[in-house]
């Protein structure tokens, strides 16, 4: 049997890990700021700008969001997960994780 990679938790079945989940906005924002024009077009598209991404980054409604940002955005999201060896569908679960619980209208 082969092992999972390594951002699945112990005896899960393809759960990523909570360590997964709590580095993997850092790795999103990385990943944006190694290309200017991707950053550029985040900044563009959220409205925000360098002092307000300083002082949101590693907030829950801002993980949350950065990681709204890249699931809408297929291609991107495509070759985010293939640079850092994630399947695509492990990032939209650490989204809804980092959403947490929806309200009921």
């Amino acid at each position: 049997m082969t092992k999972p990679p390594s951002h699945y938790g112990a005896g899960s079945k393809r759960k990523p890990s909570s360590d997964f989940v709590d580095r993997l906005p850092l790795e999103v924002l990385t990943y944006l700021a190694a290309d200017p024009a991707r950053l550029g077009r985040f900044f563009d598209i959220t409205g925000l700008d360098v002092p307000a991404l300083r002082q949101s980054a590693g907030t829950p409604s801002f993980d949350s969001s950065l990681l709204d940002y890249l699931g809408s955005d297929e291609s991107l999201l495509r070759d985010f997960a293939q640079q850092h060896g994630y399947d695509p569908a492990d990032v939209d679960w650490a989204r809804m994780i980092l959403a947490g619980p929806q309200e009921s209208e």
